[in-house]
């Protein structure tokens, strides 16, 4: 959050935070509300699948205006801001758009003149094009790409045809969905603790390896599995799993935590009282039931069951 609050306070109040993840189909329909233009600082690049990139292109697709703001090295927003203000507004004014920071990284990585290289900058390039969906803006990018390989455009505008079949046998692009539909899969608080607990253990790897077996039983099978995959350091990632750890190294990337072992103890006591308040409504509903049908011994049962876990969740309050 450093980065949003410091832009705020040097008077760029038009920013907010992705709150460690990349780009949302929630967050980019509020976004659309207020504007259609978006400047990010995000770790982009050409290459690769990973979930700011995804972000991108949902943001793409729904025709937002995208500029890139390419950060020196070693540095994020926070860092200009707190040093050179007028720095982080030269850098925001001279932000490029999307296809022009697509284009320059595609042709710094190949050589544009051997046959290989165009190969490669078309492959790289024509994946984006493809999501543009302006037809007007999409052929002025196709003729760009023509004259820069310095081939012809109806070679391009082939290879670009090849792409959207692929695309279309494949799979569907994303699009934001109904907002009735986002809100039904918008996460639970377990799931945002559990997320966040995860994201700091690849952090704190040592954690990792002594993770409490007790805290370990308050996961969800989902991240049960996951914490297990991570602590035998396979290299193959489950084709099911590959998304949900590439959000969480994007968090664990991006996230600043001052006190991350702090951080991580906080949230474990949290996602703890959840748990707990959880199993207290539960038993609340199954003494509810005993009472019902008289049984007292189930009752009874239930009843100091009840009292030693309201026990442990004023123990936690207290702490």
């Amino acid at each position: 959050y450093t980065d949003v609050i410091l832009s705020h306070q040097a008077g760029f109040q038009n920013t907010v935070g992705t709150s460690g993840t990349a780009l949302t189909p929630f967050q980019l329909k509020i976004l659309k509300r207020y504007s259609q233009n978006l400047i990010t600082a995000f770790d982009m690049d050409i290459a690769g699948d990973s979930a700011t990139r995804r972000g991108i292109d949902l943001a793409q697709k729904e025709d937002f205006q995208i500029k890139i703001i390419t950060m020196p090295s070693g540095n994020d927003p926070a860092d200009i801001i707190s040093k050179e203000p007028k720095k982080w507004e030269k850098l925001i004014d001279s932000a490029k758009s999307i296809l022009d920071f697509y284009f320059e990284s595609a042709f710094s990585k190949f050589d544009k003149d051997s046959a290989e290289g165009k190969k490669g900058i078309s492959n790289a390039l024509l994946t984006v094009i493809a999501k543009v969906p302006n037809k007007i803006l999409q052929s002025h990018w196709l003729q760009e790409l023509s004259r820069k390989l310095k081939v012809s455009e109806e070679s391009v505008l082939e290879e670009l045809r090849k792409v959207l079949g692929k695309r279309e046998r494949e799979y569907g692009e994303p699009s934001i969905p109904e907002e009735d539909k986002v809100l039904k899969k918008e996460k639970t608080r377990k799931e945002i603790l559990e997320e966040k607990i995860l994201s700091l253990l690849l952090k704190l790897p040592a954690k990792l390896e002594s993770f409490d077996k007790d805290y370990f039983s308050l996961l969800s099978p989902k991240a049960k599995e996951v914490l297990t995959f991570l602590k035998k350091k396979k290299s193959k990632v489950p084709p099911e799993m590959k998304e949900f750890l590439d959000v969480l190294a994007l968090k664990s990337e991006i996230e600043e935590d001052l006190d991350p072992e702090k951080e991580l103890r906080l949230c474990l006591k949290e996602l703890e009282v959840l748990v707990t308040k959880d199993k207290l409504q539960k038993i609340s509903k199954d003494i509810r039931e005993a009472e019902e049908d008289k049984d007292e011994k189930k009752m009874k049962e239930l009843m100091e069951e009840f009292n030693k876990s309201a026990k442990k969740l004023n123990k936690n309050n207290l702490q």
